[in-house]
C-alpha cells in the first residue's frame, strides 16, 4: 500500500484503534494509520488531551511514528476551549494528513465539543479534505 494521501478528491477516513495498541513494533493499526496518512510524507498530529501523562505519550508516539518513517509528528495538548480555538491549533490541524487521539480518559475531550477544532475535524472528515 504505497499511496499518496491528502489530495483533493478523497473523503476523510476514521481509523478507530481502541486502547493499548502495540507501540513497540512496526505492524498493525499504527502502520495502517501511517500508510493512510501518507507514509513517509505523513504530517501527524497527536492530540494528548485524554491522557494523564501527555509528555510520555507524545514521546512514545513520536518514536513509533519515526520508526515507521514519519518525520513530522506534532503534539497538541488541548487542555481547554481556548487551546481548541487557538489559531496555531487550527493551522496544525489544517496541514495534518493524520490526527491521532491518544488513549486515557476520553471524557476530557469534551472540551473540544463546539470548538473550532471540533468543527475543523468534522469538516475535514466529511468532505474531501484529508
Amino acid at each position: 500500500m504505497n499511496h499518496k494521501h491528502g489530495g483533493a478528491g478523497r473523503k476523510g477516513r476514521l481509523l478507530i484503534i481502541g486502547g493499548a495498541e502495540n507501540r513497540t513494533c512496526g505492524s498493525g493499526p499504527l502502520e495502517t494509520f501511517v500508510e493512510l496518512a501518507g507514509a513517509e510524507d505523513a504530517r501527524i498530529v497527536v492530540i494528548t488531551t485524554a491522557t494523564e501523562v501527555p509528555e510520555e505519550v507524545a514521546d512514545e508516539y513520536t518514536a513509533v511514528f519515526g520508526r515507521l518513517g514519519v518525520s513530522s509528528v506534532r503534539e497538541l495538548r488541548l487542555l481547554g476551549r481556548a487551546a481548541a480555538d487557538d489559531a496555531a491549533t487550527q493551522r496544525a490541524l489544517e496541514t495534518a494528513t493524520g490526527v491521532l487521539f491518544s488513549g486515557g480518559d476520553q471524557s476530557r475531550i469534551r472540551t473540544l465539543v463546539g470548538s473550532r477544532t471540533n468543527e475543523l475535524l468534522k469538516r475535514r472528515s466529511t468532505r474531501r479534505a484529508w
